[in-house]
């Protein structure tokens, strides 16, 4: 064609934090683009060998010279600036946002009478805060919802028996393609999304779900069904501190046949929770003030309590011996222990007959005291500890019945049955993806509004005088401190 086709696409990327990432939708917005060789403004563009290899560009192939993506200046209106209003010129450059919405600017800006190229902002907006809320909530924009939805439903009707034939034509590739062009087709029409964020929703919706497919082509719908079951025994059964690859209990297929269990579980690892912070919250307690940073990070009362319990029978270990062996020989009746951390035998009148018991237990008596105090202070984190090993006992329980629960109900369900719930829940991700890209468009229209408010809504006469206000009150407090 003596064209070479030039795509930008580094602006379009997932940002991680080691790395940057393309989602499967940029590699279809590349791989479509390549495909139809077409320009697409601040994207992609064909250029001639002629222009290449001109004087000017000397072949020159870097791509930004011939496709520039970087985003258009923010515009100031420096009479907005400084007496407020908003320029209608930057509204009506955003109809297009809009309308795919269907929001109507009139929610947000009213026309001012003796001045059309500007705007106030409506008495709807008291605050920033209130321009989420009020887009998220108009009328029209859940209107545009439903009809997405709507749309969505009736593709898929039409669409999703060539997923319940894999298995019989085994043409995996042949339904993608014909899932992306069809989709576009059917949803393109409402301009609420371009064809590439649309072709994107079946793209990654696809990659995601390809282990799934390539299971139903081997195995049928009872295959996936027994895969996913699979999946979430091993993810409850994965060990707590570890923590599973994924939330078993948010899957899909749990969420659709197991919400009577939920409710049970949410609360038992609600209790857990809790009695987890109760014992982290004593453990952190009555810590010394002289203590560093590191050895803060590092301290624990209870094991605190216990290495003093330790030390003190340590120190006294021969004298609480002798004192117990002297209550051994006398005490046939009326025996009283300590504490079970105490370690020692205080006596209550069994070898009080004894002097050498006597002598000793007055001996020793501040000791046992102190052991006494100690064991009482370690007595609400046994209990703590007591009430959470109870508690992941009943999670284990509950968990243990929710594995065999699952199971037994996805077993009773016949082959049709199970190809219909599958087929459910594959729909279930699409639209959630749909969701999620048309919350991506409303989010673009709630900060374009932002945008104004911040950049036009304090004018310059609101800050002068915000200052004077300022300066003024400065002025009376130094008149008060005698500075003025």
């Amino acid at each position: 064609r003596g064209q070479v086709l030039f795509i930008n696409a580094d602006a379009e990327f997932y940002a991680g934090r080691a790395q940057n990432y393309l989602r499967p939708e940029h590699v279809e917005k590349i791989v479509s683009t390549f495909d139809r060789y077409q320009d697409i403004p601040a994207y992609a563009r064909q250029v001639s060998l002629e222009e290449i290899s001109s004087a000017a560009n000397d072949f020159n192939l870097n791509i930004r010279r011939y496709v520039d993506n970087s985003p258009p200046p923010e515009p100031h209106d420096v009479r907005a600036h400084l007496l407020g209003g908003v320029p209608a010129a930057e509204v009506t450059a955003k109809h297009p946002l809009f309308d795919a919405l269907g929001f109507s600017p009139e929610h947000v800006f009213a026309q001012r009478e003796k001045d059309p190229t500007y705007l106030d902002f409506a008495s709807a907006l008291p605050d920033r805060a209130a321009i989420r809320p009020l887009v998220e909530n108009d009328p029209g924009v859940q209107a545009c919802l439903v009809e997405v939805r709507q749309r969505l439903a009736e593709w898929w009707t039409e669409h999703s028996p060539g997923l319940a034939d894999l298995p019989k034509r085994r043409d995996l590739n042949r339904v993608r393609a014909e899932f992306l062009d069809t989709f576009v087709a059917a949803l393109l029409p409402l301009n609420t999304l371009d064809r590439f964020k649309l072709a994107g929703v079946i793209a990654t919706w696809w990659t995601d779900t390809l282990p799934d497919f390539k299971t139903l082509l081997e195995n049928g719908f009872p295959g996936v069904m027994d895969g996913w079951v699979d999946a979430i025994a091993d993810a409850v059964e994965d060990d707590e501190a570890a923590g599973p690859a994924f939330d078993p209990f948010g899957h899909k297929l749990v969420r659709r046949t197991m919400t009577d269990y939920l409710e049970r579980i949410a609360v038992a690892k609600a209790d857990i929770a809790r009695l987890k912070g109760e014992k982290e919250a004593f453990e952190q307690s009555n810590a010394p003030e002289d203590l560093d940073e590191e050895e803060l990070a590092a301290w624990n009362y209870g094991k605190d309590l216990d290495r003093q319990m330790r030390d003190l029978k340590a120190e006294h270990k021969d004298a609480l011996k002798e004192l117990a062996k002297l209550e051994k020989k006398a005490a046939k009746t009326n025996v009283g222990r300590l504490p079970s951390r105490g370690g020692a035998v205080a006596a209550s009148g069994a070898g009080s007959g004894d002097p050498a018991y006597k002598v000793l237990q007055e001996e020793l008596q501040p000791v046992l005291d102190q052991l006494a105090v100690l064991a009482a202070a370690l007595v609400p984190y046994d209990q703590i500890k007591e009430h959470l090993a109870e508690a992941r006992a009943r999670y284990r329980m509950l968990t243990d019945e929710f594995v065999n629960e699952l199971k037994s109900r996805c077993g009773a369900m016949n082959e049709d049955q199970k190809r219909a719930l599958v087929l459910e829940l594959f729909a279930q991700d699409v639209q959630a993806g749909l969701d999620a890209v048309v919350a991506e468009r409303r989010q673009e229209l709630v900060r374009f509004i932002e945008g104004l408010w911040d950049k036009y809504r304090v004018t310059l006469a609101q800050l002068r005088s915000d200052r004077t206000g300022i300066e003024t009150g400065l002025n009376q407090f130094l008149k008060q401190l005698s500075y003025a």
